[in-house]
């Protein structure tokens, strides 16, 4: 259940909106019968003492494993919106937000052949006593940030840049904690865990209509992540990346080509290894049959990766085993009606 309210007001050129918003949430996992684990065998009946024994087994070993998760987020935010002129305005948002962990990251328990790993999740980890944090179902990710952006939405030249800071308590994401023999923990352990965190950086675009029918495009973006109080870095954080773009479109033809480079990460957590830069060239085609005033149809071929680069990327659980994708050209149609 949630209850929300948003509300807005105009003061000349100043715009301002409020929002808030309390979320009241119950998660738990279906308790099924422990004989779906375990089905009885007709051949060896067992006596209803030995079942009742059983149960009550199960029944400890379900409350411990399958903890419920009853968190109560509350998230509130003021957005401030100043128009300087017709063409310039400047945005502010100030926020405090919570989350709760999602099913994934408080339940999991297995294999995943995605992330080559065995997961845990924060509510699971009495599944190995004393070695991993104790269990914490009704965790809540607080997010207190603010967000500055400059924009010029008209005219030949636009421009779009945007400032953000974030300080996040119990920031959830999925720790690697490698092979232990000694203490029995699998190979390439993921934990769902928590740490205090923050996050800065900023990202934008400028574009100019160099003509009616072309315009090119610079963007780039850049984050930075911190843990608060450990001597450790964030795990699978996007690289900084600066590139520029070319649009065509006149009549029914029209065409993109883009040029992009992503740094290398060499910020990265003690599990992880560096992740070198790469250049990435894409580019498309397209051509358009109008069949009346409300229906088209679009033909277009679309180049990725050009000149072949072997690339690698850091956001990926399993970035060596499966690099980015080689050149490729794709064909296709759209029908719009």
């Amino acid at each position: 259940m949630d209850l929300f309210l948003s509300e807005s007001r105009s003061f000349g050129a100043l715009d301002v909106q409020l929002a808030a918003r309390q979320d009241w949430r119950k998660v738990h996992a279906v308790r099924k019968d422990y004989t779906y684990f375990y089905p009885p065998d007709p051949e060896f009946p067992l006596n209803a003492e030995f079942i009742d024994f059983a149960n009550e087994l199960y029944d400890e070993f379900y409350v411990e494993s399958y903890p419920r998760s009853n968190p109560h987020p509350f998230s509130a935010s003021l957005g401030l919106a100043w128009n300087l002129t017709d063409r310039y305005s400047v945005e502010l948002s100030l926020a405090r937000t919570q989350r709760a962990a999602n099913i994934r990251e408080l339940y999991a328990r297995g294999n995943n052949l995605a992330t080559n790993s065995y997961e845990v999740g924060i509510a699971r980890t009495a599944t190995f006593p004393g070695l991993l944090p104790p269990a914490n179902p009704d965790i809540l990710e607080t997010n207190k940030s603010i967000d500055l952006t400059f924009r010029k939405d008209t005219g030949p030249t636009q421009f779009e840049v945007g400032l953000f800071y974030q300080n996040i308590d119990n920031y959830i994401f999925a720790r690697l904690q490698e092979e232990d023999s000694e203490s029995g923990i699998p190979q390439r352990l993921l934990i769902y865990t928590a740490a205090d965190s923050r996050f800065w950086g900023i990202d934008g675009q400028v574009s100019h209509q160099v003509t009616p029918a072309s315009t090119v495009t610079v963007f780039g973006d850049y984050v930075n992540a911190d843990l608060r109080r450990q001597d450790d870095n964030l795990p699978r954080i996007s690289p900084g990346r600066l590139g520029g773009r070319y649009n065509y479109a006149a009549g029914p033809v029209s065409g993109e080509v883009e040029y992009y480079h992503t740094f290398a990460q060499g910020e990265f957590a003690s599990y992880e290894t560096r992740t070198p830069g790469y250049e990435m060239v894409n580019a498309t085609l397209a051509y358009r049959f109008d069949l009346s005033q409300a229906k088209n149809v679009e033909l277009y071929v679309r180049g990725t990766n050009l000149t072949n680069e072997l690339a690698f990327a850091h956001t990926s659980f399993v970035k060596n085993q499966s690099p980015l994708r080689g050149r490729s050209v794709a064909f296709g149609m759209r029908h719009a009606f």
